[in-house]
């Protein structure tokens, strides 16, 4: 009877994975554990199904939303019960905000363990509430046909949930009941007879109505406007076919260091990245319509301006966000696929000129990146020399705070092609380096991750991923959470105290801990010279880069009153 309990348990674990691949997962990321051995043992003795084990839960969680972000595929995640699948939460609600599919698959005590005092024992059920776009509950296995065929049905469903409507997390709770294990590890007979019978799923593409697409194309023909992209995730649009159609419009596109655009070989004319700058000034002039597709922008700055009381209201395009409009001045929202809604605003919208219109545009994106390069931040110098060094088709992770921030004011437009992420979602500073990671992972090309200190702090184990994957990690150590300076909280008596918290760590110790050849960037040192020969080193490295906190925040203001004198 308890090999029958065994087998029944493997069995439906193998079903429910077998599910799973056939709707699409092809990774799977498993944290070890007793409770989830089915689900494990399915994982790893799965021909089709490539296995990662990562020990930390929330570190596992986090790679996992770099593989998905990196392949654009869902990747299924494993966890035994009790406090692992909680591990969890952290990269499950970036996965929420920002659309990535993922599938959170935990293991479970039975239900006649619930609320006695168990050991490693809470309640799984619905644990993450409306932040799931889906929660699949299965009961323990009893060998009946019934249960494995519901498995595998679990396991298809929830890979397309996981896709559609709208990209994102799925939740599954599977209990087991003891033994997990048969006796003599008879793990072949867990075969399901039948389990490898494909589903398959066709899902719609979001079509723009006529009635949108006439809307569109009737404000944009009134006068000059401008194209807002914020962060976007890869392929969701083309930016060639964006460009067109910014050149029909004769409309300038302020693009977001994650909108893709800065970094291809397409033409640049309409491409603009020094907003951040500029905008703090006097603007160039102000449009008589915004189109407006991806995320929120990153820059502070850009939002500011558009939310403007002067500024038309935007239309704002995205496939399946709930609802696109933080400033609450969207005149149109329309939900379709960008990419097909680009395609066809470019046949349908006729081609105008504005007469200096764009080249009003380009001249203060031009002036902004031939600024006085002594008064620049070190950090303008890491950004440009990163991104120069990053190999043809190489992939750039932005770490949220400062980085990204920088990356924002200084990533100027390349022909390079050059995929950059970023962890937009909720913005978080946990978890980046494990992320980063999981984009070294997805991809054979070289892959670059820029974070501050405190974000590596907030990391370190991710530390082992970064070795395990190649992964070269520029660390910016400007002495702790430096973005407080250039908040209202610097005013604070306890300022150092209660937001600036220096982390304090040897980096050089750090990176020989977990295996990680290690340079260091003096403030004197010249970064272009540095980062040149260390990224061209073959292997898994931790590169930091001093930067006087005061000096940089003084560097920041000079630089910005330099662009935009009127700037307080």
């Amino acid at each position: 009877m308890a090999d029958d309990q065994a087998l029944a348990g493997l069995r439906q674990a193998r079903s429910l994975i077998s599910g799973l691949v056939q709707g699409g997962v092809k990774r799977a990321v498993i944290s070890p554990g007793s409770r989830s051995t089915p689900l494990a043992l399915a994982c790893l003795r799965h021909e089709r199904l490539e296995t990662e084990v990562v020990i930390d839960e929330r570190s596992a969680a986090f790679f996992a939303l770099g593989l998905a972000r990196k392949t654009r595929r869902p990747v299924v995640v494993i966890a035994t019960s009790g406090s692992a699948p909680a591990n969890w939460y952290p990269a499950l609600i970036e996965a929420h905000e920002d659309r990535v599919p993922l599938v959170f698959v935990s293991a479970d005590r039975p239900p006649e363990l619930l609320d006695c005092g168990a050991n490693q024992t809470t309640s799984q059920s619905a644990l993450f509430g409306e932040r799931v776009r889906g929660f699949l509950a299965l009961g323990p296995a009893s060998g009946l046909a019934i249960d494995f065929a519901h498995a595998g049905s679990a396991g298809a469903r929830a890979a397309d949930l996981s896709q559609w409507p709208c990209p994102g997390p799925v939740h599954v709770n599977v209990p087991f009941r003891e033994p997990l294990l048969a006796g003599g590890a008879r793990v072949a007979d867990a075969e399901v007879p039948g389990a490898a019978e494909p589903v398959r799923v066709a899902r719609p593409v979001l079509e723009p109505g006529e009635w949108a697409l006439g809307q569109i194309d009737e404000v944009v023909s009134r006068g000059r406007g401008i194209i807002v992209c914020g962060p976007c995730h890869s392929g969701e649009i083309e930016p060639p076919a964006l460009v067109r159609l910014a050149e029909k419009c004769d409309a300038p596109i302020l693009a977001d260091p994650v909108s893709g655009l800065r970094c291809g070989p397409w033409p640049k004319r309409f491409v603009v990245s020094g907003y951040d700058a500029f905008l703090r000034g006097q603007t160039p002039a102000y449009p008589d319509w915004v189109l407006q597709f991806g995320g929120t922008p990153v820059s502070a700055t850009l939002q500011r301006w558009l939310a403007q009381p002067r500024m038309p209201r935007p239309m704002v395009v995205a496939a399946c966000a709930p609802w696109p409009d933080p400033a609450l001045r969207a005149s149109l929202v329309v939900h379709a696929d960008p990419g097909r809604v680009i395609a066809m605003l470019c046949d349908i919208v006729s081609a105008v000129s504005h007469a200096d219109w764009t080249d009003t545009w380009r001249h203060s994106d031009d002036e902004t990146h031939r600024a006085d390069t002594t008064i620049l931040p070190r950090e303008a110098a890491l950004i440009q020399a990163a991104s120069a060094a990053i190999a043809e088709n190489g992939s750039l992770f932005l770490g949220n705070s400062m980085v990204i921030r920088d990356a924002d004011s200084f990533l100027s437009g390349r022909d390079k092609a050059l995929a950059i992420f970023g962890n937009r979602g909720v913005s978080g500073v946990d978890g980046n380096v494990s992320t980063a990671a999981g984009i070294a992972a997805g991809g054979t090309d070289a892959t670059v991750a820029i974070v501050g200190d405190v974000a590596l702090f907030h990391d370190l184990n991710g530390l082992a991923l970064a070795a395990r994957h190649g992964l070269k990690l520029l660390v910016v150590n400007n002495g702790g959470g430096a973005i407080f300076g250039y908040l209202a909280q610097r005013q604070l008596p306890e300022f150092e105290q209660g937001w600036l918290t220096p982390p304090g760590l040897n980096l050089g110790a750090v990176a020989e801990a977990f295996g990680l050849d290690y340079q260091r960037i003096d403030t004197g040192d010249n970064p272009f010279a540095v980062l040149e020969s260390a990224l061209c080193r073959p292997g898994p490295m931790l590169i930091e880069m001093l930067v006087a906190r005061e000096a940089s925040a003084v560097a920041h203001q000079q630089w910005w009153r330099a662009i935009a004198p009127g700037d307080r």
